[in-house]
């Protein structure tokens, strides 16, 4: 597996899952942003999941558009020399559903009908990249609902 040091640059901490955490990160040679997904392979389960989470990338990577694409995958070792997956994918640049639909609603400028409509349109893109993960045979499992889909605003 390629080094990511020499490729990207972690910048902020974007949240954090089960197996690890997710950062925005640079590629160094372009001002080009994704989110890197951190897992430290300490236990045979996380080894498990970095296996599944992997095939699961590939599997639905540029199927639909309400999904972030799959970049790659690297490896590394962090300062305690354990080994670490790096997952690189699209950055969602607009983050969580959740913290979406609150910065919507705070919207002064909008009327009630405006914030409305763009809540359903981020809601119905949301649904619409559950569906298609359920009708693939994958079950979304992340922090209560915590998504980063693609929307188009």
């Amino acid at each position: 597996m390629p080094n990511p040091n020499s490729q990207w640059l972690l910048l902020d901490k974007l949240g954090e899952g089960t197996y690890g955490l997710v950062y925005r990160a640079k590629y160094q040679k372009s001002d080009e942003y994704v989110a890197a997904k951190i897992i430290r392979l300490q236990t045979e389960e996380a080894s498990i999941e970095y296996q599944n989470e992997f095939n699961i990338l590939k599997q639905i990577s540029k199927q639909d558009e309400n999904l972030p694409d799959f970049i790659g995958i690297f490896g590394d070792y962090d300062a305690l020399n354990s080994p670490r997956i790096w997952f690189v994918m699209e950055l969602c640049s607009l983050g969580p559903i959740t913290r979406l639909l609150k910065q919507i609603e705070n919207k002064t400028q909008l009327d009630n009908y405006e914030k409305e409509k763009l809540m359903a349109y981020s809601l119905q893109s949301t649904l619409k990249a559950l569906k298609y993960l359920h009708q693939s045979g994958i079950m979304h499992r992340g922090k209560s609902y915590h998504f980063s889909f693609k929307i188009s605003i």
